[in-house]
């Protein structure tokens, strides 16, 4: 159950990712990454968009039903992944918007009002805490 756990919201992550990129990339952009397209044969992306959503979806029902039998030795595990997710949602979102897995300025975060600069050490920090928690919640 733990890595079903792992694998639903990790699922979830990346194709929300994926979705987010493609709804923030221009036009020339949402045309030419190879993730995701409007629709089957509108663009060069291996899935469509409604494809990418049922994936997330997926994800979403895999983690929640994995987790309700593990109780409360699901939170570390939850807490981890969704650092690593984090991640990994942040490299999809980069890579159908700009092409590029790692791009350093891509403007400030903007969350209830506040301006939140963006940067590759708070991306690594979410990676390496996620996966100090993760460890944790496998023991």
């Amino acid at each position: 159950m733990q890595f079903a756990l792992i694998f639903g919201l990790l699922l979830y992550f990346l194709s929300q990712g994926v979705i987010e990129g493609w709804i923030w990339a221009d036009a020339k952009r949402k045309n030419d990454n190879k993730l995701i397209c409007a629709d089957v044969n509108k663009g060069v992306g291996v899935f469509d968009y409604h494809l990418w959503r049922g994936l997330e979806m997926t994800g979403i029902a895999i983690s929640t039903f994995s987790a309700l039998p593990l109780g409360y030795e699901a939170i570390p595990i939850v807490i981890g992944t969704w650092g690593i997710g984090v991640f990994t949602y942040e490299r999809m979102l980069c890579y159908v918007q700009y092409d590029h897995i790692f791009v350093e300025n891509r403007g400030k975060f903007e969350f209830m009002g506040l301006k939140i600069k963006r940067s590759w050490y708070y991306d690594a920090a979410m990676l390496l805490g996620g996966i100090s928690f993760l460890v944790v919640g496998l023991k």
